[in-house]
């Protein structure tokens, strides 16, 4: 039903002037926004986190300190699917 909103407000209106419609679109737009953002994060983890478990063993066994953490720091985990 959200999906047929949006499509025929995006169709037919070119500005939306009701109050309600507006609240109601805006929701929806929220819960797209949210669903692609955690997608493109999950991904960026899922392809990260195996690279950074790597680079994290790899390092420690060169004595670098603190690189037992990258493993766990999802900056650098994302940072690192991004990268890929």
């Amino acid at each position: 039903m959200e999906r047929g909103i949006l499509d025929l407000t995006l169709r037919y209106v070119d500005r939306v002037r009701s109050r309600i419609v507006s609240k109601v679109l805006r929701a929806i737009l929220g819960k797209l926004s949210y669903s692609v953002d955690h997608y493109f994060t999950w991904r960026l983890e899922m392809i990260g986190r195996p690279l950074a478990e790597r680079m994290s063993r790899a390092a420690t066994a060169l004595g670098v300190r603190g690189a037992e953490g990258w493993k766990d720091d999802r900056s650098f985990i994302q940072l690192l699917g991004l990268n890929h």
